[in-house]
């Protein structure tokens, strides 16, 4: 793999930063602040396929191959940032005319920010915050990305809180009002408690904007009686969870939630232009 820096041939794009639809954050009257979105980094890799019939194999690793493109977001809102989501590409042409493919156009998963590369970068120096572009190995003749057209879903600032609910045994099946909980945008049912001859398990089912939902625990008397948890994550923000209990619930017992309060989330469209690729590796045959 061969990495290239092209900021010294690029200059900085800059874009209007739209607030998105998000509850917490009040945005009347108010002017959007501006971001810049350049090119970070372009990576290429290939791969050399010694079979007579390549296809099987070609298609086996062409996710694990290919172009990536690494944007970084600079903002003054967006000091803190906590993750991205719903990453949008809507046009990505190379300079011979040929379409770049990119390997999701429309991601929806959720990628937090603070990770390696953030942190890499954070002690380089460089300012703002890594989002990552993965496409299909370009054409041979390419060398350039002509034009690249897309949004991303980012949400910054907010603290961790953690949310108490007592005896939650008791809960299951009724409604919950917690204020905590409804300052974060969360609603939570306590569907079930599944007993069997040797395990228990507390089901519950989560609601929430994505990326709020941190972690969850179940203590009694001071010591934490859940072991982790199974999640599946459904359509609309949905979350059911299954949590492993080591003991019978008692009403002692506290169900903890920690969750992402105060956040806002913006929506960042971004264009960039005549984005030079990388040369091809070399080929290395070993004798």
């Amino acid at each position: 793999m061969k990495t290239c820096t092209f900021s010294h041939l690029l200059s900085a794009m800059t874009v209007l930063l739209f607030v998105a639809a998000a509850p917490c954050l009040n945005a009347q009257n108010a002017a959007p602040p501006a971001v810049q979105t350049n090119v970070a980094y372009v990576t290429e890799s290939r791969a050399l396929i010694f079979a007579a019939d390549k296809s099987p194999y070609a298609r086996s690793v062409g996710r694990h191959i290919g172009l990536i493109v690494g944007l970084n977001i600079k903002s003054n809102l967006l000091r803190h940032p906590n993750f991205y989501h719903h990453l949008k590409i809507i046009t990505e042409v190379l300079n011979t005319g040929h379409t770049l493919t990119p390997i999701a156009p429309r991601f929806r998963q959720i990628i937090q920010v603070q990770g390696r590369l953030y942190r890499n970068m954070r002690q380089a120096g460089a300012v703002g915050f890594p989002v990552v572009l993965r496409f299909a190995t370009p054409s041979p003749k390419a060398a350039a990305i002509r034009e690249l057209i897309g949004s991303v879903d980012v949400a910054a600032g907010g603290t961790f809180r953690t949310i108490t609910l007592n005896n939650p045994a008791a809960l299951v099946q009724k409604p919950i009002a917690n204020t905590g909980l409804q300052a974060a945008h969360v609603r939570m049912r306590i569907m079930q408690i599944i007993k069997s001859r040797h395990s228990r398990f507390l089901i519950l089912e989560i609601i929430a904007p994505a990326g709020v939902f941190r972690s969850v625990s179940v203590q009694q008397n001071h010591k934490i009686i859940s072991g982790g948890y199974i999640i599946a994550q459904l359509p609309r923000g949905v979350n059911k969870l299954m949590i492993p209990l080591t003991s019978a619930l008692k009403p002692t017992a506290q169900l903890k939630m920690t969750v992402l309060t105060g956040w806002h989330e913006y929506r960042i469209p971004f264009t960039l232009n005549n984005i030079p690729l990388p040369d091809a590796p070399p080929v290395h045959r070993h004798p």
